[in-house]
């Protein structure tokens, strides 16, 4: 998106051209990119194939992505979108691969949103 300070409720709107995404710090000695992204895609399930959609929630900022920061993780990303669209040639997984331009941490009330007793 375009704004350079979004708040969580101008990105739940929709129009701002933000994502609502996650931020994955992880060890590459415990675990692989290639893992990970591999997780991704199984967790998305048939989610993969739904354009701007995951589970109930819909629009362009439920997009599902992978955000590489180098090109290393682009090669792994769109390596592991290609084998496993390899599995399934007549729907195409439409889980974007970009490069993260931004990230914006959302504001401390919607942190653990899950643990706080948020939706599932």
């Amino acid at each position: 998106g375009a704004d350079p300070s979004p708040s969580y409720e101008a990105v739940c709107s929709g129009v701002t051209g933000h994502t609502e995404a996650v931020r994955v710090r992880y060890d590459p000695s415990r675990v692989s990119y290639e893992r990970l992204c591999d997780l991704l895609l199984d967790r998305l399930g048939e989610n993969r194939y739904a354009l701007n959609r995951v589970g109930n929630d819909q629009g362009t900022q439920y997009r599902h992505g992978i955000y590489f920061s180098d090109d290393a993780q682009q090669a792994t990303a769109e390596a592991v979108i290609a084998r496993e669209q390899q599995r399934d040639a007549g729907r195409p997984i439409v889980t974007e691969v970009e490069r993260i331009a931004a990230y914006y941490a959302a504001e401390a009330y919607h942190q653990q949103y899950l643990e706080k007793g948020g939706q599932s």
